[in-house]
């Protein structure tokens, strides 16, 4: 009779957990073991709020800019996959805080950055043989666009292959650069009231997407927008995906695989990050869809085997956390794990690329860069 009494018991409390667990819904996954943060620098002189990070196979290269050594930028490179980093040279080009990376399945790394210079000139550097461990010097560096009237002020790259496409705002414009790195190609042009915001890009094996949000002059509202071409840039498709006036959307990233996108965004006025969707390669679009709340800081997407995957912070007063939030849906649902404290208040900034099960997270603080890794897709970070 006691057996049996025990036994009821604890069906009761399963269930009662299992129940809980559903109520839940998306809520903090932080089960397993705790994620191991790695170190790429220990460096006081970080600046910036954009860097580069880019992976294959088992390198990583992470670039910034470094103030001590006149605002240059400064790379280092991983070929255990994130264990250990060492830094690679001072490049000889200065940035202006954004710097942007990625590397073709050739083995070039691109690095596209703003110059630190009063145009805030665009310039394009890449290094052949990238995972060389004597490779210590830049082969080439094209200064692509400069003037005050293209003056930049966001940047993104992204590579399928050995095909670029490099989009940018500036002005009154949303662009993007031709495989020459010399030609600028108009996407959009606005009126004098706007001015284009933070950018991304992204490309699958038909189209190239783009996407901007608009920062009006009262600085009260902004609208999240989305351009696609299925020609190469010969023509482009424009719609807008958030046209909330009681929020100001910003910090956008894009990402896709097959026929579906996820656009993320952080709203500055509810402190909310939010994910909007396609299913059918940008031509219909879902509601915004809400991520997390009481988080902020720059969003960051990439695709992983089965799971588009988001990372973010949040500020909880006395510092900021970085957090991954993650969908097996196609950004229908997510699920939310904290990786790691920093017990130092300042931007984060954190930067994902992913690769089949592969997954790498860069952020950055007032002592240096930092890294996560996951090569079993999220399972474990170690």
């Amino acid at each position: 009779m006691k057996r049996s009494i025990i036994f009821k018991y604890t069906i009761a409390l399963i269930f009662s957990g299992l129940f809980f667990l559903a109520l839940s819904g998306c809520g903090e996954g932080d089960s397993g073991p705790a994620p191991v943060m790695h170190t790429v620098v220990s460096d006081t002189s970080v600046s910036g709020n954009m860097f580069g990070l880019a992976f294959a196979g088992t390198n990583v290269w992470v670039a910034y800019q470094n103030t001590d050594s006149g605002n240059t930028i400064r790379l280092y490179r991983s070929g255990d996959t994130g264990t250990t980093f060492s830094q690679v040279f001072d490049t000889d080009q200065d940035s202006n805080g954004m710097v942007r990376a990625a590397v073709d399945s050739a083995d070039t790394l691109y690095l596209f950055y703003r110059q630190f210079d009063t145009a805030h000139h665009i310039a394009v550097s890449t290094m052949d043989d990238a995972s060389d461990v004597a490779s210590t010097a830049l082969d080439d560096t094209t200064i692509a666009l400069g003037g005050a009237t293209l003056a930049s002020q966001c940047l993104d790259i992204s590579i399928s292959g050995t095909t670029t496409f490099l989009p940018y705002t500036g002005g009154d414009t949303a662009s993007y650069l031709s495989a020459d790195f010399v030609t600028a190609t108009v996407m959009q042009s606005l009126d004098g009231s706007m001015n284009a915001g933070g950018m991304a890009g992204c490309m699958n094996s038909t189209s190239i997407w783009m996407s901007a949000y608009i920062n009006y002059t009262d600085d009260t509202n902004t609208e999240v927008r989305f351009a696609r071409t299925g020609n190469s840039g010969a023509n482009w498709t424009e719609m807008v995906l958030d046209n909330n006036d009681a929020g100001i959307d910003q910090n956008v990233d894009i990402a896709a695989v097959d026929d579906n996108i996820v656009v993320s965004y952080f709203n500055d006025v509810d402190d909310k990050v939010y994910a909007i969707c396609s299913a059918d390669n940008g031509v219909n679009w879902s509601s915004p869809i809400e991520v997390a709340s009481a988080y902020d800081d720059m969003t960051s997407l990439a695709v992983s085997t089965g799971y588009f995957n988001l990372v973010f912070t949040k500020n909880n007063g006395s510092n900021k956390e970085v957090y991954i939030a993650r969908s097996s849906d196609n950004g229908a649902t997510w699920t939310l794990k904290k990786l790691g404290t920093v017990e130092y208040y300042d931007q984060l900034f954190p930067e994902i690329q992913a690769s089949g099960n592969t997954i790498c997270i860069a952020f950055r603080t007032n002592t240096g860069i930092y890294f996560f890794r996951s090569t079993d897709n999220g399972t474990t970070w170690d």
